[in-house]
C-alpha cells in the first residue's frame, strides 16, 4: 500500500511540474488578446489630422487620416496623401501615398502602397512593439520592394519625455546588408522623423524627412460599424466625440479590391473636402468665418446660396457626419452624406438630421462643391 501511495505521489509531482514548466515557458507571443493596446494607440493622433513632412532635395510629403475603424481586437487607421511633384508633371510615376496603421494587442504595424515615398525599403513592418522600454527588441520577416525576404532586427534605443508627450526612437536593421533606418515616433502625433542609410557607388548617404507641421482638427467620434467619417464632426463638446478612446465596434465599408488606387484616393479627397467644408460651415454660422467659400465652386449654386445666406441668431454644432458613398465620374463626383446637428436659438436646442447629395466638380485638379440637395430616397 505504501509503495502504491509513493508511486501516485511521484506521478502527481511530475504532472504539477510539467504544468508549471508549460506555464513558465508560455511567451507573450502565444497569448491571444481580445483588445488592441491603448498604450500603442496613444502613439497615433486623433482624427481629423494632417501631417506635412520635408526632406532631402526639396522632398515634401503630405498625409491625412481618412478613416479609423475598430474591430475590438485591432484598431486600423487609413491614411492617404501624396508626395509633391517637383518635376511639374514631367515624371509619370504615381505620387500617391496610402498607408495603413494597425494597432494590435502588442504591435503598431505600418503597411504602405506607394511609388516615390521616401520611406522604408519594406512595405510592411512593425513600428513599435510592447513593452515600450529602452532596449526592447524584436525580429520579424519582411519583404523588400523586389520581393526578397529579409530578417529585420528592430530595437527601441531611446525614450524621451513623459506621457502624453513621449518620443520613442527605434532602429530597424539588416546586418548582412548594412541597412539601417530609424524613426522618431511621438505620442499623439505619430512619426515625426524618418532616416535611412543608403549605399550608392560604395558611398553611404542618409536620406529622410522630418515633420514640418501638423494640423489637428476637431474631435473624432468612432461609433458604429458604418460610421467611418463621422469625424470632424465639426464640433461638439459631447464626451463621445471629444474622446478618441471611446470603446467602439466600428467596421468600414472598404474599397473593393478591383478598385484602383487612383479612384480610392480621389474618393478620399472628396470625403475629406466635404468634412472640411462642414467644419468651415460651422465657423461661418457661428463666427462669420469666410473660409467656407474656399471649398465651393465660385460659379456654383452652393456658392451663391451661402453668399446670400443670413443667420437668424442661432448657433450650430455637429453631432455626427457620415460620408456614406462617393461616386467618381471623371471630373465630376457625387457624395451621399448623413448629418446630425444641434441648433441653439436663444437657449432653445433642437436636433436635426439630414441626408444630402453633394455634387462636386474638379477644377484645376482640385475638388470643389457645386451644390447639394436633400436625398429623398
Amino acid at each position: 500500500m505504501r509503495k502504491l501511495c509513493f508511486i501516485v505521489l511521484i506521478f502527481l509531482v511530475f504532472i504539477f511540474t510539467a504544468c508549471e514548466a508549460k506555464t513558465l515557458n508560455t511567451s507573450n507571443e502565444d497569448i491571444v488578446a481580445d483588445n488592441y493596446s491603448e498604450t500603442l494607440d496613444a502613439f497615433l493622433p486623433e482624427a481629423p489630422f494632417s501631417w506635412t513632412y520635408k526632406g532631402n532635395n526639396n522632398y515634401i510629403q503630405v498625409m491625412s487620416i481618412m478613416k479609423i475603424f475598430d474591430t475590438n481586437s485591432t484598431k486600423v487607421y487609413k491614411v492617404s496623401g501624396e508626395v509633391m511633384d517637383v518635376t511639374k508633371g514631367s515624371n509619370r510615376r504615381n505620387f500617391n501615398i496610402n498607408l495603413t496603421y494597425t494597432v494590435t494587442y502588442n504591435k503598431l504595424i505600418q503597411d504602405k502602397i506607394e511609388e516615390v515615398m521616401l520611406d522604408s525599403e519594406f512595405n510592411k513592418l512593425t513600428l513599435l512593439k510592447l513593452p515600450l522600454e529602452t532596449g526592447n527588441s524584436w525580429v520579424e520577416s519582411v519583404y523588400d520592394l523586389e520581393g526578397n525576404k529579409e530578417q529585420l532586427n528592430s530595437k527601441i534605443v531611446k525614450i524621451e519625455g513623459e506621457s502624453p508627450n513621449r518620443i520613442i526612437t527605434v532602429e530597424y536593421k539588416i546586418d548582412k546588408k548594412k541597412y539601417l533606418e530609424t524613426r522618431k515616433i511621438r505620442e499623439n502625433v505619430g512619426v515625426i522623423e524618418f532616416n535611412k542609410k543608403v549605399n550608392f557607388d560604395n558611398e553611404q548617404f542618409v536620406l529622410g524627412y522630418k515633420l514640418e507641421k501638423f494640423t489637428r482638427g476637431l474631435k473624432f467620434e468612432n461609433t458604429n460599424v458604418n460610421d467611418i467619417k463621422n469625424v470632424n464632426s465639426k464640433t461638439t463638446d459631447t464626451d463621445a466625440i471629444n474622446n478618441k478612446k471611446e470603446n467602439t465596434t466600428q467596421v468600414v465599408k472598404e474599397t473593393k479590391n478591383k478598385e484602383n488606387t487612383s479612384d480610392f484616393v480621389e474618393k478620399e479627397k472628396v470625403s475629406k473636402l466635404i468634412i472640411d467644408f462642414d467644419t468651415a460651415w460651422i465657423r461661418y454660422i457661428n463666427n462669420s468665418d469666410k473660409s467656407v467659400f474656399d471649398y465651393l465652386y465660385s460659379s456654383g449654386k452652393a456658392y451663391s446660396i451661402i453668399q446670400n445666406y443670413k443667420n437668424v441668431e442661432f448657433t450650430e454644432k455637429f453631432l455626427k457626419i457620415n460620408v456614406d458613398k462617393v461616386e467618381i465620374d471623371g471630373n465630376n463626383a457625387k457624395a451621399y452624406v448623413y448629418e446630425k446637428l444641434e441648433k441653439n436659438t436663444s437657449g432653445k436646442i433642437k436636433v436635426y438630421e439630414y441626408n444630402w447629395i453633394y455634387i462636386l466638380k474638379k477644377i484645376n485638379n482640385v475638388w470643389q462643391i457645386d451644390y447639394y440637395v436633400k436625398n429623398k430616397d
